[in-house]
C-alpha cells in the first residue's frame, strides 16, 4: 500500500508476507521502472481489460532505495535490499 505521504510503499501487516522479493520485483517490472511492461499494454489495451483512469497520468519514472530486515516462519532473518529498484533478498 502507498504511504500516507504518497512518496513510498509499505506493507499493510495486514496478513503474513511471504515472497516480499518476487512481489517488488513484480511491482517494479510492471508499474513503477522505465521499462515497466504496463507501458506497452496502455498503448495497446487488452480487450475486456478495465484500465483505471490514473494511469493516463502514471509517470512509470519511479525509482526506489531501502533496507528491511525480515524473519522467516522457521526464525531464519535476513535483509530484503532495494537499490534503483533492483531487488536483493539475503538470508544471514
Amino acid at each position: 500500500m502507498s504511504t500516507v505521504g504518497g512518496d513510498g510503499i509499505e506493507w499493510s501487516r495486514r496478513t503474513k508476507f511471504p515472497f516480499a522479493d518476487e512481489w517488488l520485483r513484480y511491482l517494479f517490472s510492471t508499474f513503477f521502472s522505465s521499462g515497466a511492461s504496463l507501458i506497452a499494454e496502455l498503448a495497446a489495451p487488452i480487450a475486456g481489460r478495465f484500465y483505471p483512469q490514473e494511469f493516463s497520468e502514471f509517470t512509470f519514472d519511479h525509482e526506489f532505495n531501502g533496507t528491511v530486515n525480515v524473519a522467516g516462519e522457521s526464525g531464519e532473518v535476513g535483509v530484503l535490499r532495494v537499490h534503483r529498484n533492483d531487488v536483493e533478498l539475503v538470508w544471514q
